[in-house]
């Protein structure tokens, strides 16, 4: 992300940095449209009917697009030098921040969302990353209300403030992603009653997914704000915003598409109170199952929630 501080470059480095930096802002764009091609059947369900909405979609839906128009935006605001007359780059440098850091939000709000299904509406645990959540929120409406770009001969150039207040959102998304990923690992991790092997493998498997999208983007954002803080030269500060937010939003979406399938494919969905979390369908259920599903010396029946998430 450029600035003022670009005449400390020289003409070799500037470009050889303006080349890395438009080289990983293409390929991810790129990947990123890649990736909203391949996941539009799921959009496709819905507008079908072969899927039932509910309203946790939203922030999916409002992810995937809000990054798209964000890339769109930065690749418009970092060209903006080889035009032959001035354009308005506060308005195209304030749209590009604040859709892509909403993306980022809105990934942290799915990845939330996943966490609170997986504690069954744990009254603490909601409480707890609404709250993470809403001043996510304030810190973002804080930094992008200092979002300032202007016009030279050169092109479109941001103020130093403004990336280093940026920063602040990545290491607020770095801890973020780090609760989140603990929540998930303790609930899925451990397992202290007894579970039949298909029980146990179904929570595995979303163990399993969970982890490594959580850890993707916990990169992701570690990344970015160690570049910022490395601050190798004005343009190379800001390298990896762009593929920070779009390596979160495909973790993200990825992983609610990932539980939505799994859940759409087993229609009824049990969630049983008595083990961290497992997940079965109703023409699965099996003598062994239910057994599983008891603590050990008790006599009681496992108690059952339905959860139907189609």
């Amino acid at each position: 992300m450029a600035n003022s501080d670009l005449s400390s470059l020289s003409p070799e480095e500037a470009m050889m940095s303006v080349s890395v930096f438009m080289s990983l802002l293409y390929s991810f764009t790129g990947a990123y449209i890649w990736e909203l091609l391949l996941s539009l059947d799921f959009e496709w369900d819905f507008i079908t009917g072969r899927r039932k909405f509910k309203w946790p979609l939203i922030a999916y839906f409002v992810n995937r697009y809000l990054l798209l128009c964000s890339l769109i935006a930065s690749i418009v605001f970092f060209t903006a030098a080889s035009r032959n007359h001035p354009i308005d780059c506060q308005a195209i440098y304030q749209l590009q921040g604040i859709t892509g850091h909403m993306a980022l939000n809105f990934a942290s709000i799915n990845f939330a969302i996943r966490t609170i299904y997986i504690w069954m509406h744990n009254i603490y645990v909601t409480s707890t990353l609404c709250l993470l959540i809403l001043c996510q929120w304030v810190i973002t409406i804080y930094t992008v209300r200092g979002l300032k770009s202007s016009w030279t001969p050169a092109g479109c150039v941001a103020e130093a403030a403004s990336i280093r207040w940026s920063s602040t959102i990545y290491t607020y998304a770095i801890v973020f992603d780090f609760i989140v990923l603990c929540l998930n690992v303790y609930k899925l991790g451990v397992t202290p009653y007894r579970t039949s092997k298909r029980i146990f493998s179904l929570t595995h498997c979303l163990f399993k997914q969970g982890v490594i999208y959580f850890i993707i983007a916990f990169v992701a954002n570690l990344i970015a704000v160690i570049m910022i803080i490395l601050n190798l030269n004005a343009i190379l500060r800001g390298i990896f915003v762009a593929p920070a937010h779009t390596i979160s939003t495909i973790a993200a979406c990825r992983s609610v598409r990932s539980l939505n399938n799994y859940l759409h494919k087993g229609r009824n969905v049990h969630i049983g109170s008595l083990l961290p979390f497992s997940i079965r369908t109703e023409q699965n259920i099996t003598p062994e199952d239910s057994d599983a599903l008891q603590k050990p010396g008790s006599n009681d029946k496992p108690d059952i929630l339905e959860l139907n998430l189609r």
